[in-house]
């Protein structure tokens, strides 16, 4: 009899030990090894979503190449105070590399990192590739609302080929909501487009940052677009369509909504912009309030202009409270 109940007890306790919440450091690395090591990003985020975290979670990550499609999603416990990190390790010697091949144009599988209804997470350092030759986007929004994610002196590579389709866009979202995406520090390289996210005008998006940022050769349409976005911060960046393209572009466009109630702070100022032709910014219900007013200062604009076309420099829609210089 007592033999059993000890048998229960030590099964009860491997139980709770499996399944204890993650708090601290630990490593992903496939070369790694102990309780705190993960072979994978899947183990990773497979462990985050059984057990959850009690405190801040930092995950180091080894240098080398990591073929995987990696999904961040929401992890019970993460707040505020119990955010979820992935960075580079600190000791590495070269990139941490994440890439992937997609195999459909879908939303919910055309990618290489993909935050799918994720909070409070933070990315520093990794680099982002797709070694997709169909499809190819590097992060998409997924689910119905992302919150608090703040992406930190990382490295998109992008295709480098010749399409201008958003299946090869480094960021993507459509109808996606989100709140308090920081996108910082980093460099994006090719690609078709940049940085374009769509949120809707049933459901907002709020408080964009996309600042001291490199969009280095997209081919097409968008250097950054927060679309529905009513309140955001694009400052500091060079925004350089290829110096290939043919085609049109738009450097940084804001693009709000003419039933916005719920009026946020917009300032868009010191980029370096360079297109074929099209719009340097674009400002669309770009709406500010007496108190704070949208903000549009300090930006270079310079066009290629191969053939006939149109430049626009600044093109402002409905325009409430704004001030230029």
């Amino acid at each position: 009899t007592n033999s059993f109940v000890l048998t229960i007890i030590a099964i009860t306790m491997m139980s709770l030990t499996s399944l204890a919440q993650l708090s601290g450091t630990y490593t992903i690395d496939p070369n790694g090894s102990g309780t705190s090591n993960y072979a994978s990003f899947a183990a990773a985020t497979a462990a985050l979503t059984t057990s959850g975290v009690s405190g801040a979670v930092t995950f180091n990550v080894k240098e080398g190449t990591y073929t995987e499609q990696v999904s961040i999603g929401t992890y019970t416990g993460a707040s505020a105070t119990n955010t979820v990190t992935f960075m580079a390790d600190v000791t590495n010697t070269s990139p941490a590399v994440i890439t992937f091949a997609p195999t459909s144009s879908a939303t919910t599988s055309n990618f290489t990192l993909a935050f799918n209804n994720a909070k409070y997470v933070k990315i520093d350092g990794l680099t982002i590739e797709t070694s997709g030759t169909s499809y190819g986007r590097l992060v998409t929004l997924i689910g119905t609302s992302n919150n608090v994610i703040h992406v930190d002196n990382c490295i998109f590579n992008a295709d480098a080929g010749t399409s201008n389709s958003t299946f090869f866009a480094h960021w993507y979202a459509t109808g996606i909501s989100y709140d308090s995406l920081t996108i910082e520090n980093s460099t994006f390289n090719d690609g078709s487009y940049g940085i374009y996210l769509n949120a809707s005008s049933a459901s907002l998006a709020t408080n964009f940052v996309f600042r001291n940022n490199d969009i280095n050769g997209f081919r097409y349409g968008y250097g950054v677009a927060p679309n529905y976005c009513v309140s955001a911060d694009i400052s500091n960046n060079k925004i350089h369509q290829s110096t290939s393209a043919t085609s049109f572009g738009y450097g940084a466009r804001i693009y709000g909504s003419s039933t916005n109630t719920n009026i946020g702070k917009i300032t868009i100022h010191d980029n370096d912009i360079y297109l074929n032709y099209g719009y340097g910014i674009y400002a669309y219900y770009a709406y500010g309030t007496a108190t704070e007013p949208t903000t549009i200062y300090n930006n270079a604009v310079v066009f290629k202009n191969s053939g006939s076309s149109y430049n626009y420099g600044l093109y402002v829609y409905h325009p409430v409270n704004m001030e230029v210089a």
